[in-house]
């Protein structure tokens, strides 16, 4: 779960970008698929800038998250996306839904196998006949370069990310602010790597057809990237 240095910089420092990319990308997909969505649900929300997104097109939305620091940004950012602090594992929404998304690694998080069956049989039991969910995976590929990356510098502050391969298939994330030298705050996420062929045979086993990962979310996305984009279809 992201606390409060992943929560500090996700927006400010412009770790938003991820999420406007596939904002990009999903509408794109919706637009020249003629897929129709009125209600949406996005697992692992973050601070709500693909909420906004999908708010913004008229579609109703909800954010769930189970990091309180990240619904907090998400609200103080406005608009009338209703958030939730819960766990995407067991949420289930009033009513059900047209589509459901979860990105930025937000799978990534679970710890275990048998979570990400316990969340898509979940999704399934809610979603509309028709209805997509669609998500991302890390690809272990993103650990390969063991460097920090600098995410900013203003005066003597510093903010420093760095993601690295772990023990037993899974990837480190970490985030140190420091000012003149002298650590304000640093934390750690693991991550768990899974195989996009058995998420895929998972997705099945749950009853979604249409299943595919690849990377690319939609045949005319403008370039291919690194991270798995997976779709799946409630008959």
């Amino acid at each position: 779960m992201y606390g409060r240095a992943f929560s500090e910089i996700y927006d400010e420092y412009g770790w938003n970008v991820y999420a406007e990319l596939f904002a990009e990308r999903l509408l794109r997909w919706i637009g020249t698929g003629h897929v129709p969505v009125g209600t949406a649900v996005d697992l692992g929300c973050g601070t709500g800038v693909l909420c906004r997104a999908l708010a913004d097109t008229g579609i109703r939305v909800t954010g769930v998250d189970l990091s309180p620091s990240m619904i907090d940004r998400a609200r103080a950012a406005g608009g009338s996306v209703p958030y939730v602090v819960g766990d995407m594992v067991s949420f289930r929404p009033e009513e059900p839904c047209d589509l459901v998304t979860c990105t930025g690694d937000a799978l990534n998080h679970l710890p275990s196998f048998s979570q990400i069956r316990q969340l898509f049989s979940n999704v399934f039991d809610y979603l509309k006949p028709g209805g997509w969910l669609v998500f991302d995976l890390l690809d272990p590929r993103e650990a390969e370069g063991a460097d920090s990356i600098e995410l900013f510098r203003e005066g003597d502050r510093r903010g420093v990310y760095s993601i690295t391969p772990g023990e037993n298939g899974t990837v480190v994330l970490t985030i140190t602010v420091s000012d003149g030298g002298s650590v304000q705050f640093s934390e750690t996420i693991r991550e768990t790597v899974y195989d996009p062929s058995s998420v895929v045979g998972a997705l099945r086993d749950a009853g979604f057809a249409d299943v595919s990962a690849s990377h690319r979310l939609s045949e005319d996305d403008p370039g291919s990237a690194v991270t798995w984009f997976v779709l799946a279809r409630r008959p």
